[in-house]
This record gives structure tokens, sequence and C-alpha cells, in this order.
């Protein structure tokens, strides 16, 4: 196992450098550039003034110049410095990145916990009525974009939300985006506002991955329970419960294990779109600002941020896979 670590270590740096290479080359070429955003916003600014922030900031310099100056920095620990929010990066992405964790988790839980509790329903009630309703909406989950999902819940909740006109039910109407109502700071009214906020960006980040982990769960539930070791138990008179809890569940969550670390990154790549969507002041957000700002050492940050939790958690989901089966071994 260290020796596999080993490798996958080496080959995750040059995987990243690699990544760092094509990102680096993309923003470049992007048309505009800092400078011209300038000009634009202030029709006062001179020529000669563009020349020497142009100079200032490199951007005259060959493409693999910059890049290796770039490099030279991140290797000595400096991400850089952000011209758009005037910050050094690594300040900006220890806020941003609280605010992405707290999404994530909240998503990753809710996925997780309503995906495999309805799957194990399905499979317990298959070709029932619910059966067949979960299975459309696992489908129906599994194909709508998330920018489009969080469209439609800001257009029901949040805009039309025809219950709110209903006494006592005025606060289900939720928050369009961001992650809090100015004015409210302190106390439970504080706990309470975040929440309300984190719903809608919650439930759209985690649709996909519930409705994956329905049908998972509804497949791997039935394959166990058709197993000769739980009609033994039911034959040794065995209650309902206790078969299903304690042999059933447990070989059916094993195969889950790794299906929840490799769908992660896929949460994490999902939330680029949903904080845009929501206003949510996470990282998904920032990249978003970033690209559209030309500020390349925030967007390079936050991309192999976002490409190293996948290439972890896939090696995570690896690791998970040979623990829990021992026939899966890596020398």
């Amino acid at each position: 196992m260290q020796w596999y670590l080993l490798r996958r270590g080496v080959q995750t740096v040059v995987i990243l450098f690699g990544l760092s290479i094509l990102m680096f080359t993309l923003l470049v070429f992007t048309p505009g550039d800092p400078v011209e955003l300038l000009a634009t916003s202030n029709p006062d600014i001179q020529p000669e003034d563009i020349a020497a922030l142009r100079q200032y900031y490199g951007l005259d310099d060959p493409f693999y110049v910059r890049y290796f100056k770039w490099l030279r920095t991140v290797v000595r620990g400096d991400l850089g410095y952000s011209r758009q929010y005037g910050k050094p990066v690594m300040e900006i992405m220890g806020e941003r990145l609280k605010n992405t964790l707290t999404l994530l988790t909240a998503a990753v839980v809710v996925a997780f916990v309503v995906g495999v509790a309805v799957g194990i329903y399905s499979a317990l009630h298959q070709y029932s009525t619910t059966d067949y309703a979960v299975t459309v909406f696992s489908f129906i989950g599994l194909s709508i974009p998330n920018f489009w999902q969080g469209i439609v819940f800001i257009l029901i909740f949040a805009v039309w939300a025809p219950w709110a006109h209903i006494p006592g039910l005025a606060w289900l109407k939720l928050p369009a985006g961001g992650m809090m109502t100015p004015g409210v700071s302190e106390g439970l009214p504080m706990v309470l506002d975040r929440v309300r906020h984190l719903v809608l960006p919650t439930l759209v980040l985690a649709t996909s991955g519930m409705a994956s982990w329905v049908r998972f769960t509804r497949s791997s539930m039935l394959e166990v329970i058709r197993q000769d070791y739980i009609r033994t138990a039911h034959a040794k008179g065995l209650a309902e419960k206790v078969v299903i809890n304690k042999h059933a569940l447990r070989n059916a969550l094993i195969p889950l294990i790794t299906l929840v670390a490799l769908s992660i990154p896929n949460v994490v790549s999902g939330a680029v779109l949903t904080e845009t969507v929501f206003s949510w002041p996470g990282m998904g957000l920032l990249l978003f600002q970033s690209v559209l700002g030309h500020d390349h050492n925030v967007a390079m940050a936050v991309l192999l941020f976002l490409a190293l939790m996948t290439i972890l958690f896939n090696l995570l989901a690896d690791i998970a896979y040979a623990v829990v089966d021992p026939r899966v071994k890596y020398d």
C-alpha cells in the first residue's frame, strides 16, 4: 500500500503540473485582459498609463514566461495577489473555502441520508406505486442540469411562493440568493437566517447525488435480500427489522462507500454553477468572478484546488474499496 500511495502521489504532482499548463494557457488566451477592463470602465485613462500597467503586470510577456513566473511564485508557497480584490489569494481562498465546505457538507449529508433511506424503502417495496414514483423522480433528478433547476427553484420558492400569502407561512418564502440577510447577525435569528439561505442551494446541489444513490442503494439492496443467508435468517424466525438492519443493510451499503467517494468530486464541480446561480460566496462563485475579471492568480488557485479535490477523493475511493473488499490488493 505504501508504494501504491507513493506512486499516486507522484502521479498527482504530474497531473497537477500538466493541468496547470493547460489551465494557464486557456486563461491567458481568453479574449481581453484586466487593463482593457480598466480602460473600458475609465475613459479618462491615458494610453501611456495603459502601456505602463501592461508592463507592470507583465501582460506583454510571452505566455510561457508568465507561466514560469507564476509557477516560481506558487512553488515558494505563495499563490500571488488578487488584482480584483486587492488581497493575497490565500486570504481570499480561506474565506471562500469555509462557505463552500458548508454548502458541500450540507448537500452530501442530505443526498446520502435521503438517497439511502429512499433507496432501501424502494427496494423493500419493489414494483409498488412508490417504487415506480421513486424511479421516475430519480431519472428526472439525474437529467436536470444544476443551473436550470436552480433558476426554477428560485422562481417557485423565492419569487412566486403562493403559500407566503397564507398567515403564518410567510417564512416559507426562501431567499433567492446570498448567504445572509443584512442586519441579522446575532443569536438564534442569525442561525435561522443562515439555514434559510442554505436550503435552496443545498437541495439543488444534492439532487444529482441523491438520485444516483437512490438507484444504487435500491439495486444493491435487491441483490442482497435475494441471497441465501437472508432466506436462512427469515427461516430462523428472525424479525423483519433484524434481518434488514443486521444482515441485509450492512452488506448492501459496503459498495456504496466507494460510490459516495467517487461522487463527491462531481458535487464539488456542481458547486461552481450552484454558487453562481444563488450568489453563494464560495469557491465556485469566486472562480466565476475571477475568470470574468481576468484575475488569473485567483482563477488558477481555485481551478487547481478543484483538480486536487477530484484527485484526492478518487484516491480515497480506491483506498476505501480496498478496505471494504479484502480481494482488492494494491502492491
